[in-house]
């Protein structure tokens, strides 16, 4: 996966992306699954783009795909030093996704499933 450099370059990605149907896409944008592009930045793993979002006013506890919002994303990728950025930023790590996890439970649940973590 190719990391997007400029903002730019961000954009012209994620028009690429089937959700957005081809479409322009811009800071405020959705796709058909309610994921907003603070979501997509965190795919790529972009905190510059992340930063600017949330800057221009992107919600970063916008509900996406089964209620999950930017800090569930962040956990779900192991995204952790975003996650961290996310929660300064004012996510809320006690949100519900519609399978009533909060990203915080999501958090325990990585840290204790992973494969090399061994329980002496």
């Amino acid at each position: 996966m190719v990391v997007p450099v400029s903002l730019a370059e961000f954009f012209n990605t994620m028009q690429e992306e089937p959700w957005f149907g081809r479409a322009a896409v811009d800071e405020f944008s959705v796709d058909s699954m309610g994921g907003n592009m603070i979501d997509y930045a965190i795919i790529y793993g972009n905190a510059e783009i992340i930063k600017h979002l949330i800057e221009v006013g992107v919600n970063v506890n916008q509900p996406g795909e089964w209620g999950d919002t930017p800090l569930h994303t962040a956990i779900s990728f192991e995204k952790y030093d975003l996650a961290c950025y996310l929660l300064t930023a004012g996510a809320d790590g006690n949100k519900q996704n519609e399978y009533g996890l909060t990203a915080f439970e999501l958090l325990k649940h990585k840290i204790f499933t992973r494969s090399d973590y061994d329980a002496k």
